[in-house]
């Protein structure tokens, strides 16, 4: 018989039970792992068991759903939509010692069923309130603000298919497009201070086309 534990060999014993471990060490050693495991399988389902942490992985499940095929109708539907109540643009995020860019698409307005029902029309996406303040009062509104945000895999797949219907958004959707996949084809490479200066002329362009201040970005990470 072998300890349950080291794995060294017992020796065999004629009265009593037969022995697990060798010692009283490899038996504390055995249990204390018996119960760590114990205590993260409850942490875990306490985790998962929470209603908000539920209803949090189920956003995030269906941000990452892919995109439906859009009819002539629907693109054009989702296109004026953008045009007159949402946002295509991208912003820049500290990550590490560099920097990442990511495009994403906005629609804002009070009505949450409408916009639940584009995100069943596109199949991916999701519905919170908009709690931003800095932007809050420009809608004068005194009703609930709820947006429909839509990550940037879903802004790679939708723009092309929505951009000939596009007018007032159009120069947004050309621009976001362009970095995007300058950015999609830099996944996993470093970042080279030519692909910095790319994005930064993006980033740049956007936030004048929707009249906010630019701000260049302090330090381009090294290659």
């Amino acid at each position: 018989m072998e300890c349950k534990e080291c794995g060294k060999p017992i020796a065999y014993r004629r009265i009593g039970a037969p022995r697990k471990f060798c010692d009283a060490k490899c038996r504390r050693k055995y249990e204390y792992k018996a119960l760590r495991v114990e205590l993260l399988k409850k942490a875990k389902d306490a985790y998962w068991n929470d209603p908000e942490k539920f209803r949090t992985r189920k956003r995030m499940e269906a941000a990452r759903k892919p995109l439906s095929e859009l009819s002539e109708g629907e693109c054009g539907y989702i296109a004026g939509l953008i045009d007159g109540e949402g946002t295509i643009s991208m912003f820049r995020v500290k990550f590490g010692k560099g920097v990442q860019y990511r495009p994403y698409m906005l629609i804002v307005n009070t009505d949450m069923k409408m916009l639940e029902g584009v995100r069943k029309m596109l199949g991916t996406g999701e519905v919170t309130k908009h709690t931003d303040k800095r932007s809050r009062g420009s809608f004068n509104s005194v009703k609930p603000v709820y947006k429909y945000l839509g990550s940037p895999s879903v802004v790679r797949r939708l723009l092309p298919q929505i951009r000939p219907y596009l007018i007032t958004k159009a120069r947004q959707a050309d621009i976001v497009m362009e970095a995007a996949a300058v950015n999609f084809r830099q996944q996993g490479i470093p970042h080279t201070p030519e692909f910095i200066e790319t994005m930064e002329r993006a980033v740049k362009e956007l936030r004048g086309l929707h009249g906010k201040k630019y701000v260049p970005l302090t330090r381009v990470p090294a290659e």
